[in-house]
């Protein structure tokens, strides 16, 4: 049974400011800063599920919001507990139509069989050393080892735009939210890149390569 699940999207903890970054210093004016937090029924258990989302504000895509990603990612790697195959195509959906465009004048052409295999040998990593992957789930708002990463459903996961960290790159084609994992000290990179879907000037849509650093970055090995 495929099941209808409803996403939403809370942006009131974002406000605008101006950002002075370092290294190669850049002023970008007006960048969102804050916190948001994406709320959802439960995990998406297959590709079907993800295509059937509800999603919140208009939204038509999850390519129109870079929030969705990291939990929807979250969803694909815990997956991996069950059914590989499955996780797989799930991230591969995720990270649909990207893995052989030029975007921003960058190519992102990565090799057949799309995003879960561009770093070959880290998914190897991933299928192999990971003895469990309850912990991805750590990312889940109030997820800890003592309900087994396991909250009262909906799940939410709070992300935070920072000022000047998110924007320090040298590219204003992509910034980064941060994350907090229970199972981590710090929080967690999450980079997402924009790019413009229809050729007027406007970075309007999303994107992110950021299966392995999300798996790696968050689940200890075993």
């Amino acid at each position: 049974m495929v099941r209808t699940l409803s996403v939403s999207i809370n942006t009131r903890g974002l406000h605008t400011e101006d950002v002075i970054t370092g290294g190669d210093v850049q002023h970008l004016k007006n960048v969102l800063v804050g916190k948001v937090i994406v709320t959802i029924d439960d995990l998406p258990n297959s590709v079907a599920e993800i295509k059937k989302l509800k999603l919140p504000n208009g939204m038509t895509a999850i390519s129109d919001s870079p929030y969705l990603y990291p939990i929807l990612l979250v969803a694909a790697i815990n997956k991996m507990s069950t059914d590989i195959n499955e996780a797989k195509a799930m991230i591969n959906y995720v990270s649909n139509g990207f893995s052989q465009k030029t975007i921003m004048g960058k190519n992102y052409h990565f090799p057949e069989g799309g995003a879960a295999d561009v770093y070959g040998s880290d998914w190897s990593q991933l299928r192999t050393q990971y003895q469990s992957y309850d912990e991805i789930r750590s990312f889940i708002d109030g997820a800890t080892y003592f309900n087994n990463f396991s909250p009262e459903k909906p799940y939410s996961m709070t992300m935070e735009l920072k000022n000047p960290s998110s924007y320090s790159a040298v590219d204003w084609d992509w910034f980064c939210l941060f994350i907090k994992s229970s199972q981590k000290s710090s929080q967690q990179k999450f980079n997402i890149w924009r790019y413009d879907s229809n050729n007027d000037g406007e970075l309007d849509s999303y994107f992110t390569t950021e299966l392995l650093s999300m798996a790696h970055g968050l689940l200890p090995y075993k």
